[in-house]
């Protein structure tokens, strides 16, 4: 996504999420977007940003669920249904590989 899609597409999210959060009507949600944006970008003008695709909350269960539905070549389709990195992917499962087994109680 080019610069200028990503700022049109940030405003736009802030002004739904403004109408839908607060309830402004659609003119006050787009000016309050249009300012947040303007704000946004002269603060991190230049700089490379990172999104994380999802916040760390139940990534334990995930990298659980990625390990046990590989199958030693569907690293790209993992990385699609879990939203990480092909990368990660790889450094996930050479982990998992690594962990000692947990033993059960006899």
């Amino acid at each position: 996504m080019k610069r200028a899609e990503f700022i049109d597409a940030f405003e736009q999210t802030l002004c739904s999420a403004t109408q839908r959060a607060i309830g402004l009507d659609g003119a006050a949600a787009a000016e309050v977007a249009q300012q947040i944006t303007d704000e946004v970008v002269r603060e991190f003008r230049g700089q490379m940003i990172y999104v994380p695709v999802r916040r760390h909350n139940g990534r334990k269960a995930d990298h659980k669920q990625v390990y046990a539905e590989f199958n030693g070549s569907n690293h790209q389709e993992l990385a699609s249904k879990f939203g990480y990195s092909v990368q990660h992917i790889y450094r996930l499962i050479k982990a998992m590989k690594h962990q000692p087994k947990k033993q059960g109680k006899d």
